[in-house]
Parts: structure tokens; C-alpha cells; sequence
């Protein structure tokens, strides 16, 4: 019962409705006690799923990457185990799949990949590839846990230094910057976020710091206090510059956090670094708790809908202007790349204007396959550093090939191939279905109209579209009319 409840409300897509799960849900006494758990955390690192920490009676299996998992191979059950995640997207499968899901007993048993709820074989790799074949057993808790990182002999990154402080900072004066990580939107009683960020300010300006680096990448939300720092960003038109203010996000930026990336996209010329957030720019929240009368399961609802972003935004999140992943190795050795990539940021700044320039001359010269040969040429350079691939193929030159195509069907051809590289990009693909429509290939365009409800089942543009068409086509039909429509609007 418990397993189909979570299935059952994961179908909903909103993370902020779901079920609480057994571990953390009050008023469960019994049912913990014989509700099992393995000692076991397991994280999706860019080069795989590895066993981040586990009770020390298992140590041995800590920091080993994770083959199987029971008589399923790692990515088999992650995909088995992601329906029960109540999610915007994928990045919040990511996040809460290890945390609350994949040391279910019950629930590995559910699925497939073990026989019983309270054993299971883990088949792991060592960092030369050996395997090596682990039995766990599931237990009340933690007990003793032993992390990846342990063996380090480099200090801990400030991302983990104060990983369980609301907010804090700290001057970083070889970069003559500002280090302020909030893992909480909560007002402390001893420093509300107001005060708190008074006085941060007047310490960036007292050293006459030059950057300020926001750390939200481990923030799952809180109350909507953000704008004193907001405001004091945008008061210093100095520091409001993509090379000085740099916001790193990730796949933990949730609720209230992803309301603040929200303002700071809106309002400031800030670098965002990172992974995607796990929350929807325009997002249904405020969480109100209630128990099931009879299984006293916990369920939390939201009744609320914010709009954050313009109203036809159907982005299920928000994306970093430059990709950085966390691996394996950089947990390992307490690396953080996010701090390498924001530091060298001046060496490859420029290199987004000049991928504009690029395409234009080559789209001028040879037209559209000259600009996809061209793509072809440079964009392993722009792999390197990371670069958020859809801003510059899509957001800067977009405006340009508009205003600059040669043909109607050379501009559906440039939104073809933008879209064929950037499948996921959902304006990309609805731009490409309006035009579509607007061009008489209305099959065409419910298909892509269609998949942008693939991608996000709100986005209330695509739907309408669909029945418009589906509307006339009916109508046709009734009154025996023909012909291709080729009105339409984008």
C-alpha cells in the first residue's frame, strides 16, 4: 500500500506534492519498526552511480562504483525506481531517487532487483575496474557512517565546509571576492537574513570586493526572504556585471531557492554555474501537510501557484549559462571544479559573442549547411568550458537568423537542427512547431507540438495549439472544405 501510494501521487510531476517517505513521515512508530532501510548512500556522480557513504561494518564497499544492484544493473533500477519520485524533472529524480528511494528494502524488492526486503548483493567496481561483491543487510539507521572523501588530503571545499549553516560567508581576499553559500531561506533567531545580509554587504564593500559568489547549488528552499540581497546586488551597478556576479546552481536548488534564481535571472546580469535546478521557474508550492486517515501516511499538497517567470515559460528548470558536473574523483579528492571553472572565468568570456559572429558568417557565405559545418568544427571548444549550448545556438542567434534567413524553409531548417541538438529545449521545440503550422506542414507541427507536452504535459500553448488544429481539421471534415492552411501564429 505504502509503494502504491508513492506511485500513484509521482503522477501528478509536482515535487511539491507527494508522500512523505516512511523514514521521515511522524506518527509511523510502528511501521518503523519493521520498515527497513539499508546503511547505504548512494549518489549519481557525471561518471556514474557510486556508494558515497555506508555503515562502517561495510566500509570496504564505500566509494566503489556501483555496477548492480541485486539482479538489476544500476541504471535499470534508477529507471524502475523513478516513478515513485514525485518530480518537476529529471535533475529532481537525481536528487531525491538516492536519497529516499534507493535504500528502500521493501521497495528494491518491489521492483525486481532483490528476493527479499532485507538483503541484497551490490556488484561494485574499484577505481581499476576490479569487481567486487558486496551482501548488505538492511538495519535500523546509519551506524557509523564512513564517506568517500575521508581519505582526502586536501581540506574539505567551502560548498561542504558549513553544509548545515542557513547562510553564511567568507572573504576570499587571493580572488577579492565574497564566498556566501545559503543552503536555507530561514531566518536565523540570532541573525535574520536582512541583518545578515547588511552586514555582508558592508564587509564587501569595506575590502572593495570585486566579485561575489552566490552558493544556492545545496538549497532546498524556505521562505520567500531573498530580496535584501537582491537589493543590495542591484545597488551596486559595479558588482551587476556577468564577470562579478556568479550564481552556482545545481540539481538541490529547490522551492524557494529556484523562486530566487527565478528574481535573479529576471533582474541582474549574473553568471549562472553548475547543474539545472530541480524546480520548474513557474512552479506550484507552499506545501500544506496532512495525514491519511487510516495508513496515517504523511501527504504534502501544494496550494499554491507562483509565477516567477514570463507566463509562457514552460522550462521545467532552470539551466546554468556554463555546465560544471561534479565526478566521482573531484568528491574524492574534496575538488571543487565549480570554483576552477568561476576563477578562469575571463580566459573564455568573449568566446560567446564570437560564436555569434561565427554562424552569421558562415550562414552569409554558405548558407545553412556552411553554418552546420561551421557548428561542427568549433563546438568541441566550446565543450571544454562547459558552455550552455542553447543559449548560443538558440537565445543570440536566434534574434539574427530571424531577421536574416534567406527563405522561410532555411529558417525552419536552422530551427530543425537546433532542435535535433538540443531535443530537450522546449522552446526551441514549440518555435519550431509554430512555424511549421505557419508554413502549411500541420502534421509536422503536431508532432513537435505534441512532444512539447512530452516535455512538460502545462505547457497550455502546445495543448491549445493541438486542438485549434484538431478543431479545424474536424471542421474541414464537416463541411467538406480542402486545401493547406497557411495563416497562423507563432
Amino acid at each position: 500500500m505504502i509503494i502504491g501510494i508513492h506511485e500513484l501521487i509521482a503522477h501528478i510531476k509536482n515535487l511539491h506534492t507527494f508522500c512523505t517517505p516512511v523514514s521521515s513521515s511522524p506518527g509511523l512508530e510502528e511501521i518503523k519498526k519493521t520498515y527497513r532501510y539499508y546503511p547505504v548512500g548512494f549518489y549519481p556522480f557525471e561518471d556514474g552511480l557510486y556508494i558515497r557513504t555506508i555503515s562502517k561494518k561495510y566500509g570496504g564497499a564505500c566509494g566503489k562504483k556501483v555496477i548492480k544492484i541485486g539482479s538489476l544493473t544500476a541504471e535499470e533500477a534508477m529507471h524502475r525506481l523513478s516513478r515513485f519520485v514525485a518530480a518537476d524533472n529529471e535533475m529532481t529524480v537525481l536528487e531525491y531517487l538516492p536519497r529516499f528511494f534507493m535504500n528502500d528494502g521493501p521497495l528494491l524488492q518491489y521492483i525486481g532487483a532483490s528476493h527479499s526486503s532485507d538483503d541484497i548483493h551490490l556488484l561494485l567496481a574499484d577505481e581499476q575496474g576490479r569487481e567486487l561483491d558486496y551482501a548488505i543487510q538492511t538495519d535500523v539507521g546509519m551506524s557509523a557512517p564512513v564517506f568517500m572523501n575521508e581519505e582526502s588530503k586536501n581540506p574539505a571545499p567551502l560548498y561542504l565546509k558549513q553544509a548545515y549553516d542557513s547562510y553564511w560567508y567568507e572573504y576570499l581576499p587571493e580572488r577579492t571576492a565574497i564566498y556566501l553559500q545559503i543552503n536555507a531561506f530561514v531566518d536565523k533567531k540570532n541573525e535574520p537574513f536582512d541583518k545578515f545580509c547588511k552586514r555582508m554587504f558592508e564587509a564587501f564593500d569595506e575590502r572593495r570586493a570585486e566579485r561575489l559568489i552566490v552558493d544556492v547549488r545545496r538549497n532546498a528552499g524556505g521562505n520567500h526572504i531573498e530580496w535584501p540581497l537582491v537589493k543590495g546586488i542591484l545597488n551596486r551597478p559595479g558588482l551587476d556585471r556577468p564577470d562579478r556576479l556568479f550564481i552556482i546552481i545545481g540539481r538541490a536548488t529547490v522551492s524557494a531557492a529556484q523562486h530566487f534564481v527565478s528574481e535573479i535571472v529576471r533582474y541582474t546580469n549574473a553568471t549562472l554555474f553548475g547543474e539545472p535546478t530541480c524546480s520548474k521557474p513557474n512552479q506550484y508550492g507552499a506545501i500544506r501537510r496532512f495525514n491519511l486517515p487510516h495508513s496515517k501516511l504523511q501527504i504534502g499538497c501544494s496550494v499554491d501557484y507562483y509565477q516567477d517567470a514570463q507566463p509562457f515559460d514552460f522550462s521545467v528548470g532552470t539551466e546554468p549559462h556554463f555546465f560544471v558536473r561534479l565526478t566521482s574523483a573531484d568528491f574524492r579528492e574534496n575538488r571543487d571544479p565549480v570554483f576552477e571553472r568561476i576563477f578562469d572565468y575571463d580566459s573564455y568570456k568573449n568566446m560567446r559573442p564570437e560564436f555569434t559572429a561565427q554562424m552569421a558568417d558562415a550562414y552569409r557565405s554558405s548558407g545553412l549547411e556552411g553554418l552546420k559545418s561551421s557548428y561542427d568544427r568549433i563546438r568541441l571548444n566550446y565543450d571544454k568550458y562547459g558552455f550552455n549550448m542553447k543559449n548560443l545556438l538558440y537565445d543570440d542567434l536566434d534574434g539574427w537568423m530571424a531577421i536574416n534567413k534567406k527563405t522561410d524553409d532555411d529558417y525552419i531548417g536552422y530551427l530543425t537542427f537546433v532542435h535535433n541538438e538540443l531535443p530537450r529545449a522546449i522552446d526551441v521545440c514549440y518555435d519550431l512547431a509554430s512555424w511549421l503550422e505557419r508554413s502549411g506542414h500541420v502534421e509536422e507541427a503536431k508532432k513537435y507540438y505534441k512532444k512539447c507536452l512530452q516535455l512538460n504535459p502545462e505547457h497550455s500553448y502546445a495543448r491549445m495549439k493541438l486542438g485549434l488544429l484538431d478543431l479545424e481539421e474536424n471542421v474541414k471534415k464537416t463541411t467538406g472544405e480542402g486545401g493547406d492552411r497557411k495563416d497562423g501564429v507563432r
